[in-house]
């Protein structure tokens, strides 16, 4: 099953990346700095189309941050270059989904003024 953002979601998450953090008030400002973290598991199946697709629809992301967690190591073949704001790190075995998003704030090196919560198999 994929998981599919709102039109209202994309457009607040656009306004974000584009206008700064007080877009969703109407108001311009400085680009707000986004991270989005993805918690993948045995995610072959869905993360390219993922991330193709934040890409696409976000140019000015500050960073993705994916979680492989305990998966199968096909993350380690999504980094490569024109993805450079994609970062990955491991669990060391699967830890579930709210476990994985603690690891990530915890251990992602998080630089954003927001972040956003995605799961592998959202496309826009």
């Amino acid at each position: 099953m994929q998981g599919t953002l709102s039109q209202a979601d994309l457009s607040l998450v656009a306004k974000l990346l584009v206008l700064g953090p007080d877009a969703a008030n109407g108001a311009g400002g400085v680009c707000a700095r986004v991270t989005i973290i993805i918690i993948a598991f045995n995610s072959d199946r869905w993360i390219e189309r993922c991330l193709s697709s934040l890409m696409d629809c976000a140019k000015r992301l500050l960073s993705i941050l994916v979680v492989d967690n305990g998966g199968n190591g096909v993350l380690r073949t999504i980094k490569r270059p024109g993805k450079t704001n994609i970062e990955i790190v491991n669990t060391a075995q699967s830890v579930g989904f709210a476990e994985a998003n603690n690891f990530a704030l915890v251990n992602g090196g998080l630089e954003g003024d927001y972040i956003c919560f995605l799961n592998q198999d959202t496309i826009s």
